[in-house]
């Protein structure tokens, strides 16, 4: 059963795979790719939780320099990213859970 699913969806897979490597985003600053996702898991019926819900911002590590945030939100917005879901994600919380 999940073969037959996953063969349902190879091509989709294939698409967003690439999609994702043509907007290349490094930890923290995964801004495109983060509301991508959510998109397309919401798209899918899935409840969206955002970082904010299920990580404290104090306990990341490695987090770029403020200058980095900034270049890498721009450039979200200059791939068409949706600036309203951006903001949510601004300050590098860009992780999500979907349920």
């Amino acid at each position: 059963m999940i073969d037959e699913l996953v063969n349902s969806i190879e091509k989709e897979l294939i698409e967003l795979r690439r999609k994702f490597h043509k907007h290349p985003e490094v930890g923290w600053l995964e801004f495109y790719t983060t509301v991508e996702i959510i998109n397309y898991l919401k798209d899918l019926g899935y409840e969206i939780k955002k970082t904010e819900e299920f990580l404290k911002r104090e306990v990341r590590q490695g987090l770029p320099r403020k200058e980095e945030y900034e270049k890498s939100y721009q450039r979200a917005l200059n791939w068409g990213t949706d600036p309203g879901l951006l903001d949510e994600i601004k300050d590098g919380m860009t992780g999500a859970a979907a349920l």
